[in-house]
């Protein structure tokens, strides 16, 4: 069944594309790609009309058409599968308006997975945020890694925005087809950067202008996704101030950075919806910058690495040791390293975790998907 739906869900959404002919902005990287997509998408529909995207990561081969025809989840169950392809059915044929401009995400969990997204949905502008070790155990090294999000890059009919380090991880493949443009060159440049706990205020400059943004957003790794977003959104608008003001209306989404008061009064940094040896680094140096009483990390074990498992769960917890003061490790991968705690799973955690998380600490909950660590961000809040 999910065969049959992801062949005729494809076809429906590369029709409708055709047909409509939207611009498509499509985001890509090891990490970030959800926030960016977010980002873009929500300071755009502040701007101007007629603009699509979706808050969550409807970014595979079946998740992607789903998108392209509005669905903002993906089915789960037969019944919803079926009902799925009924609606697609009827938006093939009785779509008769459609959104000018789609943001989209493609994720590549193995070898090919862009290079069949695009054939579907090809991008007139892409985004690169990084290139990391996510899925490395299906892809065997970072550079095949990089040659598959860079397929995004090359596909891209107007522009591509990117960072420095993607564009020196990617020096050696075929060169893009628009135009490429690189954050901190002749992108949005960072100028100044002032971190307080609830909001960090960001100067940067652009096409010869000075602007300064209050965001909601904290970490050097969501200033690097705004920067990115910045320069999408104003070079489709040409509107560079109220970029800006649509930037600060934004609130991080729940797994993906988002902060709260849990119910004693700790400040709780929820990362938990997915991690990666990248963004699991990017997490615990925005913990790190945070001044409080005690600065806690609880860290789920982080999936599909591969040969790497090991080595990159030992490196994580030597990197927490430095730039934390305590630290809780969930999951088999993390056993036997240098935490203060260990729980074999997040409901053994829950049990404890009244007598681990006091008063004025602030505390990142960081993990892949698999280790359910929302179900401790609920508890806590």
């Amino acid at each position: 069944m999910i065969i049959i739906a992801e062949k005729f869900l494809g076809f429906v959404a590369k029709s409708l594309i055709t047909r409509f002919n939207p611009v498509i902005i499509g985001v890509t990287g090891s990490s970030g790609k959800t926030t960016t997509k977010y980002m873009i998408g929500e300071m755009l529909s502040q701007v101007i009309s007629g603009v699509r995207s979706t808050r969550e990561n409807l970014n595979t081969e079946i998740g992607l058409p789903l998108a392209v025809l509005g669905f903002e989840k993906s089915p789960k169950g037969l019944l919803a599968w079926l009902w799925a392809m009924v609606v697609g059915f009827f938006r093939f044929f009785f779509t008769y308006s459609y959104p000018k401009i789609l943001v989209l995400e493609y994720a590549a969990d193995k070898p090919g997975d862009i290079e069949y997204l695009v054939e579907i949905v090809p991008p007139d502008i892409a985004v690169v945020t990084n290139i990391g070790v996510a899925h490395l155990g299906a892809f065997k090294s970072r550079e095949n890694i990089a040659r598959e999000k860079w397929i995004l890059a090359r596909t891209a009919k107007q522009a591509v925005f990117t960072t420095d380090k993607v564009i020196n991880d990617t020096k050696n493949l075929l060169p893009a087809k628009g135009e490429v443009i690189v954050v901190g060159k002749n992108g949005p440049v960072l100028e100044k950067i002032v971190k307080e706990i609830k909001i960090t205020k960001v100067q940067l400059s652009y096409n010869k202008k000075k602007i300064d943004v209050s965001l909601k957003f904290h970490g050097l790794h969501n200033i690097e996704n705004f920067l990115l977003s910045f320069g999408v959104c104003s070079y489709l608008t040409g509107d560079t101030q109220k970029v800006a003001k649509a930037a600060e209306n934004i609130e991080p989404l729940p797994g993906r950075g988002k902060r709260f008061i849990a119910r004693n009064k700790a400040v709780i940094i929820d990362e938990s919806y997915n991690a990666n040896p990248l963004s699991m680094k990017a997490a615990i140096d925005n913990l790190s910058e945070v001044h409080s009483k005690r600065r806690l990390a609880i860290l789920g074990e982080m999936k599909e690495l591969g040969d790497i498992t090991a080595n990159s769960h030992k490196e994580i917890a030597k990197y927490a040791r430095v730039h934390t003061d305590f630290i809780v490790g969930v999951g088999n991968d993390f056993s036997n390293l240098d935490f203060d705690l260990w729980f074999s799973d997040v409901d053994k955690l829950i049990k404890e975790i009244d007598n681990i998380v006091e008063p004025e600490d602030v505390v990142l909950v960081k993990g892949s998907r698999s280790n359910n660590l929302d179900k401790l961000v609920d508890r806590l809040e």
